[in-house]
């Protein structure tokens, strides 16, 4: 058994939640064969590129020619191609194609829908082989603020390029087998999908290993707040941005003991001042564990104001037992409850709130325990595996 994975990354250092579930993915497939990377990206500097399961091949996807302009509007059309796809070169999709050729794997596993674009031109017995991992379907506000364009605004051509976007996604989702992190994401899809082709396979929470002593009960520590994620992710930064902005700020002139850890990899300039220009703000740059900072912190924050998927900082933050007060864009696909697992903030009011009633210690340790059990029954490894194992039909555990 051989399998191909394709993604816009190296998958390895795995230190953000994309690279995870590629490495996830990876694990699966190496139970029963080889499994071979593909990635459009140069991969980190340090990092040899040494695939642990199979052969890592880069293909550039720059390199070369687009085809002439009247091939690129034929391709727009008929592949529904937003411009975010676009950039494929001929010599790249032969690339692709040579591979897959070379190799007649027996799965090809794309990680996001924006790198399947290659596998549309494969023969029709090959594309039923493919397994299209969704990920983050596309949402206006994910749109707007991955792309920086005024789609939501009525934006002629921003209006017309997410429309493409979400036809491009639907076809994608016609290619053999297609996953998606979440209930609310399969029922979107199922509209115009074959629902026996879909199926949705959950985030996997990193582990997270409590050293002895760890101070389990955080309410101690309830006025050091922490928000934790890739800050080259766009909607990550707008995220925290609005929170210093529109609501700690607020909150820390009513609270002087209130302060904020933001951890993180690669912020922008722009972020580096605005945690500058607050005194009580706290820039972690690619801190190294993440398990002292929640140690520090009494309460997480997701302040995410667009996006997909499933939050796998959520899913961390349970098993590290802090309580998370986040936006519901941020909760988006976990099915939880709140005052159960988490609160939710949509604004200063309703944060200033969420606050004030962690200040219980029996709601506290209440939630904070009810989001541990959640964590541990529904977004484990092994529901991980089973899940694929309704995708596969293989019988791995």
């Amino acid at each position: 058994m051989k399998s191909l994975i394709i993604a816009h990354k190296y998958p390895l250092p795995e230190n953000s939640g994309d690279r995870i579930r590629t490495m996830n993915f990876a694990r699966y497939l190496s139970r029963v064969g080889r499994v071979d990377m593909l990635y459009f990206h140069p991969a980190d500097d340090g990092v040899t590129a040494d695939f642990p399961y199979g052969e890592s091949i880069y293909v550039d996807k720059y390199a070369g020619s687009c085809g002439s302009r009247l091939v690129q509007l034929y391709e727009k059309l008929k592949y529904a191609k937003p411009w975010a796809v676009c950039g494929y070169t001929r010599d790249c999709l032969a690339a692709v194609a040579a591979v897959i050729a070379r190799e007649d794997y027996d799965v090809i596993l794309c990680r996001y829908a924006h790198h399947v674009y290659p596998l549309f031109f494969l023969p029709a017995e090959v594309r039923e082989r493919v397994i299209v991992d969704i990920d983050d379907l596309i949402s206006e506000s994910l749109y707007e603020t991955m792309q920086g364009t005024g789609a939501a605004k009525g934006g002629v051509k921003s209006w017309l390029d997410f429309k493409f976007y979400q036809a491009y996604q639907h076809k994608c989702a016609k290619l053999g087998r297609t996953l998606v992190c979440s209930a609310i994401d399969r029922q979107a899809l199922e509209r115009r999908s074959d629902p026996e082709r879909l199926f949705l396979v959950p985030n996997v929470a990193p582990p997270v290993s409590l050293p002895e002593g760890y101070l389990r009960d955080g309410q101690r520590n309830l006025d050091t707040l922490l928000f934790v994620g890739n800050l080259e992710y766009r909607p990550n930064v707008q995220g925290i941005e609005w929170f210093i902005t529109e609501i700690f700020s607020r909150l820390a002139a009513e609270k002087p003991s209130l302060s904020l850890l933001v951890a993180g990899r690669k912020p922008s300039p722009a972020l580096r001042d605005l945690c500058a220009r607050h005194e009580r703000v706290t820039l972690v740059e690619d801190p190294p564990e993440l398990v002292p900072l929640y140690e520090r912190c009494g309460t997480v924050i997701v302040p995410l104001l667009a996006g997909g998927g499933t939050r796998i900082k959520i899913l961390e933050a349970g098993l590290a037992h802090r309580p998370v007060i986040s936006t519901p864009v941020g909760a988006h696909g976990l099915g939880v409850d709140e005052f159960e697992h988490l609160l939710y903030m949509r604004d200063y009011r309703t944060f200033a709130e969420c606050y004030r009633w962690l200040g219980n210690p029996e709601h506290y340790r209440r939630l904070v325990a009810g989001m541990n059990d959640f964590v541990a029954a529904n977004y484990s490894l092994e529901t991980f595996n089973r899940s694929m194992d309704r995708v596969t039909g293989w019988r791995t555990l």
